[in-house]
């Protein structure tokens, strides 16, 4: 076996052995995330949760989905709650409520 081939095999098995774990995996990795990767929390020049809460509902109302959902924001997290009358439509909104700028988590109640 050439040096360089040692070398490659000593790297491949106690360097990563296959299983490194990148920065953009890591996102993947944690529980937390339900496997989507997300931008780190801002902590100046952030969204005001009564704005955050006032176009969710905005948004909410005008798909016509919704009856009696309430939106909630604290500290960037919103908190959905009420009744959808499809899994579709209550996976729906999480995925809305994620895309909004300065939202933290998502509760979906």
């Amino acid at each position: 076996m050439s040096f360089l081939r040692f070398v490659l095999a000593f790297v491949w098995l106690f360097g990563c052995g296959g299983g490194c774990v990148t920065a953009q995996d890591a996102g993947a990795a944690d529980p937390a995330s339900n496997g989507t990767s997300s931008p780190q929390v801002r902590i100046e020049n952030v969204t005001p949760d009564a704005a955050i809460t006032e176009r969710l509902e905005q948004i909410f109302d005008a798909s016509g989905r919704f009856t009696d959902l309430q939106v909630e924001c604290d500290s960037g997290i919103v908190t959905l709650r009420g009744t959808a009358d499809t899994d579709e439509n209550r996976l729906w909104a999480t995925g809305v409520a994620r895309r909004i700028s300065d939202v933290v988590a998502i509760i979906n109640k």
